[in-house]
């Protein structure tokens, strides 16, 4: 596995050889994998690559390879814990009191699937982008160093 994924590099690397350019790929990948958007994530990694010129599959690679079936739950339950803290215990606000009316909904659904209550939209909205947001800005170092010593040692 870990051969593809090389092989995989080096031949996103021989395509682009920018290490920004690739390092900025990768790290809107990790966002868009945190990204509440859901439903969505193809087409933000499409429509992102097309607009800021970014290398698609990168994008797609790294957005996949970090969400995906296993992962999804413990992702978006981050996000989700996330705002819950923030609005919840840093701001004291109730986090289902200002949930869009549809939300009613969708807790009554959850309250006779899993058992859960009270689940809050805002809560999961901020929490996913923040995490996504901080996530793409602290890896972002750490892809342009992946990227500019393959360029450098010339893996291709």
């Amino acid at each position: 596995m870990f051969t593809q994924i090389k092989a995989f590099l080096q031949k996103i690397v021989k395509q682009e050889r920018c290490p920004h350019k690739l390092a900025v790929a990768a790290s809107l990948g990790i966002y868009i994998s945190f990204s509440p958007f859901l439903g969505l994530h193809t087409a933000m990694h499409v429509v992102f690559g097309w607009l800021f010129g970014l290398n698609i599959p990168l994008l797609l690679a790294v957005g996949y390879g970090v969400n995906n079936p296993w992962t999804m739950i413990p992702i978006h339950m981050s996000g989700y814990v996330c705002g819950h803290w923030i609005l919840h215990s840093c701001f004291g606000l109730s986090v289902t009191r200002f949930n869009p009316e549809w939300m009613s909904y969708i807790n009554t659904k959850l309250a006779y699937l899993l058992g859960t209550v009270n689940v809050s939209f805002w809560a999961f909205m901020l929490g996913a982008n923040l995490v996504g947001i901080i996530l793409a800005f602290v890896l972002y170092p750490i892809f342009w160093n992946l990227f500019s010593s393959m360029i450098r040692k010339k893996a291709f």
